[in-house]
């Protein structure tokens, strides 16, 4: 059922690429970067997967992947 989910865009493979264009920034004692363009495009997939009715999702059920280390531990 997942892979309906009207946010993919191959149905059927549930796995979203996603480019954003934003700006990499870091905290002044961080060597890691992270961009909060990005951070706020991932938040937003991940309401819509959790609101998705047509499947009973956990949060430990989505993974998300980030070049920078920084940006996994970003929440916004």
């Amino acid at each position: 059922m997942l892979g309906l989910w009207d946010k993919l865009p191959h149905p059927g493979f549930p796995v979203l690429f996603h480019s954003v264009i934003g700006e990499d920034m870091r905290e002044e004692r961080s060597p890691s970067f992270f961009n909060p363009q990005e951070v706020a495009i991932v938040v937003d997939y991940v309401k819509h997967l959790m609101e998705y009715r047509k499947v009973k999702l956990k949060e430990s059920d989505i993974g998300v992947i980030s070049p920078y280390r920084k940006q996994v531990n970003l929440h916004m």
